[in-house]
């Protein structure tokens, strides 16, 4: 499984048509301050952060990574009102373990239905309520740039 299949089908799921969901969210001024896989804002201005872990190494190395051992006043997820590992379901016990209790975790595992291999999820632990920060029109107006930013580079991938 690659990330960015499972970007894909988490897209779906979360329902890109209803939701801003932009991959590959590294900093957005004055409201992220640290990379996320995957971003999701509703239409109401609620954000919410997806870290996809495709392998139990990942899943080991992301909690290396300095926003777990933040202290002080650096709060890197105030403009987020959830957060959720996404892993393997075979990874379950090991999320469960590693994750912080205050995120959620999301299993993933695929099967085919009728010759085509598709991706499901299944909530494993509900997210706690980080924040309840809204993010303005501005915000999300900046996110949907990064998003349409990338789309040539995209397209020119998919024509060579």
């Amino acid at each position: 499984m690659k990330t960015t299949q499972l970007e894909v089908a988490l897209s779906g799921y979360l329902d890109f048509r209803r939701n801003l969901i932009v991959p590959n969210v590294t900093y957005i001024k004055s409201v992220l301050e640290f990379e996320v896989d995957l971003l999701c804002v509703t239409n109401a201005g609620y954000a919410s952060g997806y870290e996809l872990k495709v392998s139990r190494s990942d899943l080991r190395a992301d909690f290396k990574k300095s926003r777990h051992k933040a202290g002080g006043h650096w709060n890197p997820y105030r403009s987020l009102k959830h957060f959720y590992y996404v892993v393997r379901r075979e990874d379950e016990d090991i999320a469960l373990d590693l994750v912080p209790e205050k995120f959620g975790v999301i299993t993933f595992h695929t099967y085919d239905s009728h010759g085509v291999n598709l991706i499901g999820f299944n909530h494993v632990r509900k997210a706690s309520l980080l924040s309840n920060y809204k993010w303005t029109t501005e915000q999300m107006l900046a996110l949907g740039k990064l998003a349409a930013m990338r789309i040539p580079s995209l397209k020119a991938r998919i024509i060579e």
